[in-house]
Protein backbone atom coordinates (compact mmCIF):
# COMPACT_ATOMS: atom_id res chain seq x y z
CA UNK A 1 0.00 0.00 0.00
CA UNK A 2 2.87 2.17 1.22
CA UNK A 3 4.52 1.78 -2.60
CA UNK A 4 1.75 2.35 -4.54
CA UNK A 5 0.75 5.56 -2.50
CA UNK A 6 4.36 7.32 -2.90
CA UNK A 7 3.90 6.44 -6.79
CA UNK A 8 0.43 7.66 -7.10
CA UNK A 9 1.45 10.84 -4.56
CA UNK A 10 -2.20 11.24 -2.54
CA UNK A 11 -2.15 13.92 0.00
CA UNK A 12 -1.99 13.73 3.58
CA UNK A 13 -5.36 14.44 4.86
CA UNK A 14 -7.12 13.17 1.57
CA UNK A 15 -9.90 10.83 2.14
CA UNK A 16 -9.62 6.77 1.59
CA UNK A 17 -12.26 3.75 1.48
CA UNK A 18 -11.35 0.42 2.24
CA UNK A 19 -14.13 -1.69 0.77
CA UNK A 20 -14.65 -5.64 2.26
CA UNK A 21 -11.64 -4.29 4.55
CA UNK A 22 -12.25 -7.35 7.13
CA UNK A 23 -9.97 -7.29 10.25
CA UNK A 24 -8.96 -3.50 9.04
CA UNK A 25 -5.34 -4.55 8.36
CA UNK A 26 -5.18 -2.21 5.28
CA UNK A 27 -7.38 0.67 6.85
CA UNK A 28 -5.13 0.64 9.88
CA UNK A 29 -1.94 1.17 7.06
CA UNK A 30 -4.12 3.79 5.41
CA UNK A 31 -4.57 5.81 8.25
CA UNK A 32 -1.12 5.13 9.39
CA UNK A 33 -0.41 7.21 6.20
CA UNK A 34 -2.18 9.95 7.29
CA UNK A 35 -5.24 9.47 5.51
CA UNK A 36 -8.96 10.05 6.64
CA UNK A 37 -10.54 6.23 6.45
CA UNK A 38 -13.55 5.02 5.96
CA UNK A 39 -14.39 1.38 5.89
CA UNK A 40 -16.86 -1.09 5.68
CA UNK A 41 -17.21 -5.36 5.76
CA UNK A 42 -20.26 -7.15 5.53
CA UNK A 43 -19.66 -9.53 8.15
CA UNK A 44 -20.16 -8.13 11.73
CA UNK A 45 -17.34 -9.82 13.78
CA UNK A 46 -15.06 -9.19 11.20
CA UNK A 47 -15.58 -5.00 12.03
CA UNK A 48 -15.75 -5.80 15.76
CA UNK A 49 -12.02 -7.15 15.86
CA UNK A 50 -10.98 -4.28 13.44
CA UNK A 51 -12.32 -1.47 15.72
CA UNK A 52 -10.82 -3.52 18.25
CA UNK A 53 -7.21 -3.66 16.64
CA UNK A 54 -8.07 0.68 16.10
CA UNK A 55 -8.83 1.85 19.18
CA UNK A 56 -6.03 -0.10 20.22
CA UNK A 57 -3.28 1.63 18.28
CA UNK A 58 -4.90 5.33 19.18
CA UNK A 59 -6.55 5.50 15.68
CA UNK A 60 -9.50 6.53 14.40
CA UNK A 61 -11.40 5.31 11.22
CA UNK A 62 -15.12 4.85 10.65
CA UNK A 63 -16.55 1.59 10.42
CA UNK A 64 -19.84 0.71 8.89
CA UNK A 65 -21.57 -2.46 8.43
CA UNK A 66 -22.23 -2.22 4.44
CA UNK A 67 -22.21 -4.16 0.78
CA UNK A 68 -19.79 -3.92 -2.25
CA UNK A 69 -22.27 -3.63 -4.20
CA UNK A 70 -24.69 -1.19 -2.92
CA UNK A 71 -22.43 0.84 -0.41
CA UNK A 72 -22.86 4.15 0.35
CA UNK A 73 -21.35 7.16 1.71
CA UNK A 74 -21.25 11.00 2.68
CA UNK A 75 -18.04 11.94 1.32
CA UNK A 76 -15.94 11.60 -2.25
CA UNK A 77 -12.82 9.74 -1.90
CA UNK A 78 -9.25 10.45 -3.52
CA UNK A 79 -8.36 6.36 -2.76
CA UNK A 80 -10.15 3.48 -2.96
CA UNK A 81 -8.54 0.30 -1.88
CA UNK A 82 -10.15 -3.85 -2.09
CA UNK A 83 -7.32 -6.35 -0.97
CA UNK A 84 -7.47 -9.83 -0.06
CA UNK A 85 -10.09 -11.25 -2.26
CA UNK A 86 -13.34 -8.69 -2.10
CA UNK A 87 -13.56 -8.67 -5.97
CA UNK A 88 -13.70 -12.30 -6.17
CA UNK A 89 -16.06 -12.84 -3.56
CA UNK A 90 -18.41 -10.95 -6.45
CA UNK A 91 -19.67 -14.08 -8.25
CA UNK A 92 -21.35 -12.35 -11.67
CA UNK A 93 -20.05 -9.67 -13.59
CA UNK A 94 -23.35 -7.33 -12.92
CA UNK A 95 -22.01 -7.56 -9.02
CA UNK A 96 -18.48 -6.47 -10.38
CA UNK A 97 -19.53 -4.24 -12.30
CA UNK A 98 -22.15 -3.12 -9.59
CA UNK A 99 -19.25 -2.29 -7.50
CA UNK A 100 -16.70 -0.63 -9.48
CA UNK A 101 -19.39 1.84 -10.67
CA UNK A 102 -20.27 2.46 -7.32
CA UNK A 103 -16.13 3.07 -6.59
CA UNK A 104 -16.25 5.87 -9.97
CA UNK A 105 -19.72 7.46 -8.05
CA UNK A 106 -18.43 8.14 -4.47
CA UNK A 107 -14.42 9.07 -6.32
CA UNK A 108 -13.12 12.64 -7.13
CA UNK A 109 -12.07 13.30 -10.54
CA UNK A 110 -8.51 11.35 -11.26
CA UNK A 111 -8.79 9.49 -7.68
CA UNK A 112 -7.13 5.91 -7.58
CA UNK A 113 -9.02 2.67 -7.36
CA UNK A 114 -6.27 0.18 -6.23
CA UNK A 115 -7.59 -3.96 -5.80
CA UNK A 116 -6.42 -7.46 -5.92
CA UNK A 117 -7.56 -10.81 -7.40
CA UNK A 118 -6.95 -14.23 -6.53
CA UNK A 119 -6.01 -15.86 -10.17
CA UNK A 120 -7.95 -18.30 -12.00
CA UNK A 121 -4.27 -20.28 -11.69
CA UNK A 122 -4.34 -19.68 -7.89
CA UNK A 123 -8.22 -21.17 -7.49
CA UNK A 124 -7.63 -23.85 -10.02
CA UNK A 125 -5.03 -24.96 -8.12
CA UNK A 126 -7.26 -25.71 -4.79
CA UNK A 127 -9.38 -27.62 -6.54
CA UNK A 128 -9.43 -31.08 -4.15
CA UNK A 129 -7.42 -29.23 -1.81
CA UNK A 130 -8.24 -30.32 2.22
CA UNK A 131 -6.80 -28.47 5.44
CA UNK A 132 -7.43 -29.47 8.59
CA UNK A 133 -5.69 -27.34 12.01
CA UNK A 134 -6.57 -28.24 16.11
CA UNK A 135 -5.85 -27.17 19.35
CA UNK A 136 -7.55 -27.97 22.82
CA UNK A 137 -10.10 -25.04 22.01
CA UNK A 138 -10.40 -25.04 18.39
CA UNK A 139 -10.31 -26.60 15.16
CA UNK A 140 -11.83 -26.58 11.80
CA UNK A 141 -11.92 -28.45 8.40
CA UNK A 142 -11.62 -26.84 4.73
CA UNK A 143 -12.63 -28.42 1.67
CA UNK A 144 -12.12 -26.80 -2.01
CA UNK A 145 -14.23 -27.76 -5.38
CA UNK A 146 -13.31 -25.54 -8.92
CA UNK A 147 -16.28 -25.20 -10.60
CA UNK A 148 -14.16 -25.48 -14.19
CA UNK A 149 -17.53 -24.48 -16.16
CA UNK A 150 -18.61 -21.56 -14.17
CA UNK A 151 -14.67 -20.50 -12.97
CA UNK A 152 -15.92 -20.77 -9.51
CA UNK A 153 -14.33 -22.01 -6.06
CA UNK A 154 -16.53 -23.53 -3.47
CA UNK A 155 -15.02 -23.50 -0.40
CA UNK A 156 -17.03 -25.80 2.87
CA UNK A 157 -15.71 -24.74 6.44
CA UNK A 158 -16.55 -26.79 9.69
CA UNK A 159 -15.39 -24.97 12.81
CA UNK A 160 -15.47 -26.25 16.07
CA UNK A 161 -15.12 -24.08 19.37
CA UNK A 162 -15.18 -25.20 22.11
CA UNK A 163 -18.16 -23.69 24.88
CA UNK A 164 -17.23 -25.59 27.73
CA UNK A 165 -15.01 -28.39 28.98
CA UNK A 166 -15.75 -30.70 26.99
CA UNK A 167 -18.42 -29.29 24.71
CA UNK A 168 -17.45 -27.80 21.32
CA UNK A 169 -20.01 -26.14 19.05
CA UNK A 170 -20.14 -26.82 15.77
CA UNK A 171 -20.48 -24.45 12.88
CA UNK A 172 -20.82 -23.95 8.97
CA UNK A 173 -19.54 -21.72 6.13
CA UNK A 174 -19.85 -21.86 2.60
CA UNK A 175 -17.44 -19.03 0.63
CA UNK A 176 -17.40 -18.69 -3.01
CA UNK A 177 -15.12 -17.07 -5.25
CA UNK A 178 -14.91 -16.04 -8.93
CA UNK A 179 -12.01 -16.18 -11.30
CA UNK A 180 -12.18 -13.52 -13.53
CA UNK A 181 -9.66 -12.92 -16.15
CA UNK A 182 -7.59 -9.59 -16.86
CA UNK A 183 -9.26 -8.90 -19.62
CA UNK A 184 -12.51 -9.32 -17.79
CA UNK A 185 -11.35 -6.85 -15.44
CA UNK A 186 -10.00 -4.51 -17.70
CA UNK A 187 -13.23 -4.45 -19.89
CA UNK A 188 -15.41 -3.86 -16.59
CA UNK A 189 -13.49 -0.88 -14.98
CA UNK A 190 -13.21 0.55 -18.64
CA UNK A 191 -17.22 0.51 -19.24
CA UNK A 192 -17.52 2.20 -15.96
CA UNK A 193 -15.13 5.08 -16.78
CA UNK A 194 -11.74 4.16 -15.51
CA UNK A 195 -8.35 4.24 -17.04
CA UNK A 196 -6.27 1.72 -16.21
CA UNK A 197 -3.14 2.55 -15.05
CA UNK A 198 -0.93 -0.55 -14.26
CA UNK A 199 -0.99 -4.36 -13.31
CA UNK A 200 0.73 -5.62 -10.66
CA UNK A 201 1.63 -9.51 -9.82
CA UNK A 202 1.83 -11.54 -6.33
CA UNK A 203 2.69 -7.94 -3.87
CA UNK A 204 5.07 -6.75 -5.54
CA UNK A 205 5.83 -4.20 -8.84
CA UNK A 206 6.72 -7.28 -11.53
CA UNK A 207 4.02 -7.85 -14.11
CA UNK A 208 1.70 -10.98 -13.59
CA UNK A 209 2.51 -13.98 -15.39
CA UNK A 210 0.29 -17.07 -16.30
CA UNK A 211 1.31 -18.81 -13.24
CA UNK A 212 1.01 -15.51 -10.63
CA UNK A 213 -1.26 -16.47 -7.75
CA UNK A 214 -2.08 -12.90 -7.11
CA UNK A 215 -3.09 -9.76 -9.68
CA UNK A 216 -3.06 -6.04 -8.07
CA UNK A 217 -4.72 -3.32 -10.11
CA UNK A 218 -4.43 0.19 -9.89
CA UNK A 219 -7.19 2.53 -11.97
CA UNK A 220 -7.90 6.20 -12.09
CA UNK A 221 -11.52 7.83 -12.73
CA UNK A 222 -10.94 10.19 -15.84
Amino acid sequence: INIILNKISITPGSFALDCACGTGDISILLAQSGLNVDAFDISPDMLITAKEKTHNLGLHINYTLQDMCSFKSHNKYSFITCINDGVNYLTTLDDAKSFFNNCYLNMDSGAYLFFDISTEYKLQGLDGEFFAEESEEFAYLWFNEYDYKNHLLNMDLTFFTQVEDDMFKKTYETHIQKAYSKKEITSLLQNCGFSLVNIYSDISLKKPEDKSMRIHFLAQKK
